[in-house]
């Protein structure tokens, strides 16, 4: 499991590009626990994301994608407070204030839990950061992917 703490300050973000319009939910990633809702997704009216077990929980940011093009994407917590940013500009949300632990069980990219509601396209240089909020913000996307030495 991704196992990301109550309250921990963390940053998920990379690449992704749609290759089908935008629908219910296109998957980036969730648990395989599917009482549970913890999910990031593309849905057809922005992104979603919920660390709790309810609908309420859910932080929404409103954000039309188009098809065949390229896309960074950032979800960051930092205290209790969610950010989202498309290509480095935040994205305002409803529901931002959650603290739950995220992604405690059986954790899949690209697909809920029992492979439902499949990413369609291409993701790249996807990367969970636990511990910090690299994005609270606007910034400037990384153009090419991250150098290790």
């Amino acid at each position: 499991p991704v196992n990301i703490p109550s309250g921990a300050d963390f940053t998920i973000d990379g690449w992704f590009y749609l290759t089908a319009a935008q629908a219910d939910f296109r998957m980036i990633m969730g648990e395989s626990t599917g009482g549970s809702g913890q999910y990031y997704c593309i849905s057809s009216t922005g992104i979603l994301f919920q660390t709790g077990a309810t609908s309420g929980t859910q932080a929404s940011f409103a954000y039309t994608f188009s098809q065949n093009t390229w896309y960074h994407i950032a979800i960051s917590r930092y205290g209790n407070n969610i950010y989202c940013f498309v290509n480095g500009n935040s994205v305002a949300g409803t529901n931002t204030s959650q603290s739950a632990a995220f992604l405690t069980g059986t954790s899949y990219i690209g697909v809920g839990y029992s492979s439902s509601y499949p990413w369609n396209g291409y993701m790249q240089d996807f990367r969970i950061t636990k511990g910090y909020a690299r994005y609270v913000q606007n910034f400037t996307p990384p153009t090419q992917a991250d150098q290790l030495y």
